[in-house]
């Protein structure tokens, strides 16, 4: 059941974490109580990412309470590290500090080099935070060294961009390149289309202070931007639930769009931005073939699927994109199909055609489904 949660954790099914971690939690109590600072500590994890955080510092202090009644020191540790972690994301770097300090004291004295690696990487965010970059960049490049000596490859390649930020901040635009270049080089070879449209929005969002002073560089920015931008904004497609949506286009689309439309807009693409306002305009549809796979709509929202008729061509209809409909059922956690390509007039060619070809073959993904509607 632990097992269970962590994979549901690292696919984001937070609801499902949450279950299972209560179930095992409630296993660990009647079979092994000196196991229950596992499942507590999920218990943490998935509310902290469903954004009860102080319901969820409560269940990793209880964790922690629990490893150190059965004098366990790799769970006291690592929940130390991860309760640190809970505080460094919500902004409270002086609670974070001290028990980062002591997890990284076990983890470097075991030889944990993967989760000595993760510490010195916190290090050097706060560091990074503060505005002290020699020292961030240090406790970055320890980061890296741990994350290479355990085969952590993909915890290296994300180090990197952390190490990239602190060059370009330094004025040292060649080394972040070549640091973003290897990180990017690990993730295609391993096939991680997603991380490397979220790279690539990263590096555009680097290269902002610079691409009204280098030459040709804002063509390269909104070659970087805008495909990455399609990319992500197709991901939402995919997720089981409308949470997940709400926070990846809170956190991850709206972002990267708005640094897309701003790169069109600097490089006077009057086309370029026109086409990315009709692709945003056109909205979502209900996956009519999977609604009967669906759960059923919470309680406290409207009905938001009452078709006008039985025909489903009139269904498909009354669904067309852009309609609030649509956006109610994103909402509520219903099956929403992938994007058409949206046609515009006058000359009906299709918004964004060679941005999402490029998009598509850049990060091995479909970014948009077969079906051609006018906008």
């Amino acid at each position: 059941l632990v097992s269970s949660t962590a994979v549901a954790l690292h696919r984001q099914q937070w609801w499902r974490a949450l279950g299972l971690a209560s179930e095992s939690l409630d296993a660990a109590r009647r079979f092994g109580p000196e196991h229950a600072g596992h499942p507590l500590m999920n218990l943490a994890a998935a509310h902290f990412e469903t954004g009860r955080w102080e319901l969820a510092q409560d269940f990793a202090g209880q964790a922690l309470a629990a490893f150190e009644a059965v004098e366990d020191p790799a769970g006291v540790a690592e929940t130390r590290q991860n309760l640190a972690l809970m505080h460094m994301r919500t902004g409270s770097f002086e609670e974070a500090e001290p028990l980062l300090a002591a997890a990284q004291e076990y983890f470097e004295a075991a030889g944990a080099a993967h989760r000595a690696g993760i510490g010195r990487k916190v290090m050097g965010f706060i560091a990074e935070q503060r505005g002290q970059t020699e020292a961030a960049e240090a406790r970055y490049r320890e980061a890296l060294h741990r994350f290479e000596e355990s085969h952590a490859v993909i915890d290296a390649a994300d180090v990197r961009l952390r190490l990239a930020t602190t060059a370009f901040a330094a004025g040292r635009f060649e080394d972040g390149e070549s640091e973003l270049a290897l990180a990017r080089g690990s993730y295609a070879v391993r096939g991680l289309g997603l991380h490397c449209a979220q790279l690539d929005y990263w590096h555009a969002g680097l290269l902002e202070p610079l691409v009204t002073q280098v030459p040709g560089l804002l063509a390269r920015a909104v070659d970087l931007a805008v495909p990455a931008a399609l990319a992500l904004d197709a991901v939402r497609y995919e997720l089981p639930d409308g949470a997940q949506r709400d926070s990846w286009n809170r956190r991850i689309v709206n972002p990267a769009l708005r640094l897309a439309f701003r790169y069109a807009y600097l490089a006077g693409d009057a086309r370029l931005v026109a086409d990315l306002i009709e692709n945003q305009c056109a909205g979502t549809i209900l996956d009519i073939d999977r609604l009967d796979a669906a759960p059923p709509a919470p309680l406290d929202l409207f009905e938001p699927f009452d078709p006008p008729s039985e025909s489903a061509a009139a269904v498909q209809d009354a669904l067309q994109l852009g309609t609030a409909l649509a956006a109610v059922a994103a909402g509520a956690g219903l099956p929403v199909a992938p994007p058409p390509r949206i046609a515009v007039p006058p000359d009906g060619h299709i918004a964004l055609s060679a941005w999402l070809e490029a998009a598509e073959q850049r990060y091995g993904r479909r970014v948009r489904a077969d079906r051609v509607i006018p906008a």
